[in-house]
Parts: structure tokens; sequence; C-alpha cells
């Protein structure tokens, strides 16, 4: 049982030597290159001009927003009342609608309830 215990402190000291030696040499390695660089920077004239000025004409980047829709229908219907009853009607539509199956109907009222929408959506952006 002695040995084991002797074994053990024997390797926790080789453990904190070699950990110690490590952050020594990395201390002087780190220590090495800021003095290279410094010396590098201080060898040749340096000069540095600080200007505070205010840009008079100021270009901002081109940024795109990826988003099927800016308003969400219930937002458009709270804005326009005619909207608001087109969407009210489809709302009913849809709760009482019990077949699963698309028509040729159904297709065609989602694509004019889009087109609707659309035209809405267009008229609250201009409104910004």
């Amino acid at each position: 049982m002695k040995l084991v215990k002797g074994c053990i402190k024997r390797y926790l000291r080789l453990d904190r030597i070699v950990i110690s030696i490590s952050a020594i040499l990395l201390f002087g390695w780190c220590a090495f290159n800021l003095l290279f660089i410094y010396a590098k920077y201080i060898k040749y004239e340096t000069i540095i001009t600080l200007e505070n000025n205010r840009p008079t004409d100021t270009k901002f980047p081109g940024i795109t927003i990826c988003a099927p829709s800016i308003f969400k229908p219930q937002k458009l219907a709270e804005l326009y009342d005619p909207f608001r009853d087109y969407y009210n009607e489809y709302e009913h539509w849809r709760r009482t609608s019990k077949s699963s199956n698309v028509t040729e109907v159904d297709l065609a009222n989602r694509k004019a309830r889009y087109a609707e929408f659309l035209k809405y959506e267009t008229q609250a952006l201009k409104g910004l």
C-alpha cells in the first residue's frame, strides 16, 4: 500500500512540474513575441493622425429582407375593413370546411385570397 501511495505522490509531483515548466515556456514565448513586435514597430518612424469628422454623405449598405410577407393576415384585417370582412369570411369557411381533399374551387379560392392579401399588403407598405 505504501508503494502505491508513493507512486501516486511522485506522479502528482511530476505532473505539477510538467505543468509549471509548460506555463513558464508559454509565458516566455508570449513575452518574446510581444517584445519582437514592439521592437519592429519602434524601429521605423511612425506617424499617427487622428481626425474627428462627421461624414456629410453616408451610403448605407443594401439590405434584403427575405420573408414571404411582412404583414400577417390578422394585422391587415385590423388595418383595413374590406380585408377584415374578406378574412373573416375565409376563416369561417376554413373552420366549417370538413373535406380534406383540395378541389379546383379551393385552389381558385386560395389564389383569389392571396391576390387580395397582396393588394392590401402593398397598400399597407405604401403607408409606412
